[in-house]
């Protein structure tokens, strides 16, 4: 039995660079490493070395890496769950482990003190373009 990868490692000669210059553009990758005897990488990283290009010809044939028309997908109709997704969703009531009151002190990793200061955020309208005010304050002065 004859090693199907016998040129395997083995540089490349001109007379082979000039035979696969001349039978690369209208012949698939597959097609020529068992005419060759090498590795897929291998009739790849010399086609890119030597900049021998597929014909235009070849390309709109066999349209390599895209979807055929009609081809049906594997994923269609189901929803996007991330794996592991369902176990790391907080579920009502519940509170991360990291969640502390508001005016509650701990200490940092560097040994400072620290509190939990009343949550802030910039309002989108209302009270005036980067003025911080709590939340919910907003909708209290709208209503009166």
């Amino acid at each position: 039995m004859t090693d199907y990868l016998a040129n395997n490692g083995k540089p490349w000669s001109p007379e082979d660079l000039a035979a696969l210059a001349k039978v690369y553009p209208d012949t698939d990758n597959a097609t020529l490493a068992r005419i060759f005897r090498r590795s897929l990488s291998s009739i790849k990283n010399a086609a890119v070395n030597n900049e021998l290009k597929k014909s235009a010809a070849y390309l709109e044939r066999e349209k390599p890496g895209q979807f055929r028309s009609g081809h049906p997908t594997w994923n269609k109709g189901t929803h996007f769950r991330p794996r592991g997704s369902e176990k790391g969703q907080f579920k009502p009531g519940h509170k991360p482990h990291t969640w502390l009151p508001i005016g509650s002190e701990r200490v940092t990793k560097e040994g400072y003190p620290a509190a939990q200061a009343e949550r802030y955020r910039l309002p989108a309208t209302g009270l005036g373009a980067g003025q911080p005010h709590r939340v919910g304050e907003a909708s209290r002065q709208t209503r009166a």
